[in-house]
């Protein structure tokens, strides 16, 4: 079986990803023509710190161990031996054959591409995993754990359907507020975020907000004061410019 040839556009994948995989399998496994290179070279421009081709080369050069060693057919051993005492016969230098791999290598490239992609991607997915893993590690022993509180606001009203979701870091000081079926305010009102923290049993007003005309939005906001982690939050209708207090009725509340 010939090496498949990249740099025949008709036979070459049509979406350029799965163009620049096959083509990083082909120069991780060295069967890529002057012409192919060359395509390659253009190709990988578009991928300057992808680690796929590195990645690829390892795992070439890891999987040519796992080959298993073969003896010869008794033919090609005479063919070898005759060859080199013809050529031998005009020559003083003794000509050695072919290097294993280049006898071997058409017939594992079908295998051995499917090999590589297969132990790439498990390997990849295992180190971004490890990654993952240390990069929490290390955020927790630096700042310790996070500090993130969630809260389901509700209607006390069973006919609503109106629902807010909220998450706040205390950490980071910054929040963000999810809204479902809340009805849109009337003109010159507008509906006011509450904040009651572990150091703070007051509401503190964090955000001011309107709904579009489905009811929904989903905003981020920052407390003006620093908090500890919520204990509840809750949402009213205010004026327009918000109030200190909470002054309007109160819509939606949970913990």
């Amino acid at each position: 079986m010939n090496a498949p040839d990249f740099s025949d556009q008709t036979d070459s994948p049509s979406n350029p990803q799965e163009l620049y995989e096959e083509l990083s399998a082909g120069a991780a496994l060295g069967v890529l023509a002057p012409e192919e290179i060359d395509l390659w070279e253009s190709v990988r421009k578009g991928h300057k710190f992808d680690p796929l081709p590195a990645d690829l080369a390892q795992v070439a050069t890891a999987l040519a161990w796992t080959v298993p060693l073969k003896s010869p057919p008794a033919r090609c051993r005479e063919a070898v031996l005759d060859a080199v005492s013809r050529r031998a016969a005009h020559s003083d230098v003794a000509l050695l054959p072919e290097p294993r791999s280049k006898l071997h290598f058409d017939a594992l490239l079908p295998w051995a591409a499917a090999a590589i992609f297969a132990i790439a991607s498990t390997l990849m997915a295992g180190g971004l995993a490890r990654q993952k893993q240390e990069i929490a590690q290390l955020r927790s022993e630096t700042f310790g754990p996070l500090q993130l509180s969630k809260a389901l606001l509700t209607s006390a009203d069973p006919a609503s359907s109106a629902v807010a979701r909220l998450i706040f870091c205390a950490d980071v000081q910054q929040g963000r507020l999810v809204v479902r079926d809340l009805p849109p305010c009337p003109e010159g009102k507008s509906y006011q975020l509450w904040i009651v923290s572990k150091d703070v049993d007051t509401p503190v007003p964090v955000a001011l907000f309107r709904v579009d005309k489905s009811g929904a939005t989903a905003i981020d906001f920052k407390p003006e004061i620093r908090l500890a982690p919520m204990v509840r939050a809750m949402i009213s209708m205010e004026d327009a410019k918000g109030s200190p207090t909470p002054s309007g009725p109160i819509l939606l509340a949970g913990q």
